[in-house]
């Protein structure tokens, strides 16, 4: 381990300590030559500003630099051991680039409880990829083809219901209108004036007597009947209800 001594630097007259052995340095501050102190003026001085340090204080009562202020630091010239607070090397008068601090990122609070605004959402939703919109409308589409195909399965199947009740009501008809003369005619409506039933050929449609048809009801002078299906109405003359 080589004897430290007191230099002062001839310009700014910056004091500092270095090897014993020179007699000359350059100044760590200005980089200009720096000469030896006498030995009545060795004492000790603050490497950073210069000020004398009392005996047994550890630190700079002007700066606050600590008395040791040598972290294992060299100069990357002639490996010169450095002060932290050197900008030149005394040894050989090359720069030094002082040593860049650890900047240390703040760790961001974590909130326990956090919660989404509408907005936020609408926001993610149409910040979507093509790809994941695409298959959302996919899906959509097929949940309501399934809701339509379910109304009109819902909507068709209480229309038949509908049909076959009737039908069942008409069949179930325990009265009959009964045929008792001839010449009758079945007409659509109960009216003598109302188009009457015919047949395929065109000429009128005459029940026989003794014939029978399921009875709906009666409106004035006519009975409402059932003919295969068909509602037609029968006058009710030469006709009774059994």
């Amino acid at each position: 381990m080589s004897t430290k001594m007191k230099f002062k630097c001839t310009s700014c007259q910056y004091i500092f300590e270095h090897d014993a052995y020179q007699k000359e340095c350059f100044c760590p501050k200005c980089g200009n030559t720096s000469e030896r102190c006498a030995e009545e003026e060795q004492f000790i001085v603050c490497s950073e500003c210069g000020t004398e340090i009392p005996n047994g204080a550890t630190s700079c009562p002007t700066c606050g630099c600590p008395i040791s202020a040598t972290k294992n630091r060299h100069c990357h010239e002639c490996g010169a051991e450095l002060a932290d607070c050197v900008h030149v090397c005394p040894q050989c008068g090359c720069p030094v680039v002082p040593a860049a601090p650890i900047a240390v990122s703040p760790i961001p609070p974590v909130s326990i409880t956090q919660t989404t605004s509408p907005i936020e959402v609408e926001e993610q939703e149409l910040s979507l990829p093509p790809r994941s919109r695409a298959l959302y409308w996919f899906i959509g589409g097929i949940v309501l083809v399934l809701l339509v195909s379910f109304g009109i399965f819902y909507y068709t199947t209480d229309y038949f219901k509908d049909k076959t009740t009737t039908l069942e009501s008409i069949v179930g008809t325990s009265q009959q209108v009964v045929i008792d003369g001839v010449n009758l005619r079945l007409r659509y409506a109960p009216s003598p004036d109302a188009e009457t039933y015919k047949w395929a050929d065109g000429t009128n449609r005459h029940p026989e007597k003794g014939e029978r048809f399921p009875y709906l009801g009666d409106i004035g002078d006519f009975y409402k009947i059932d003919y295969k299906g068909l509602v037609l109405y029968v006058s009710k003359q030469h006709t009774h209800l059994e």
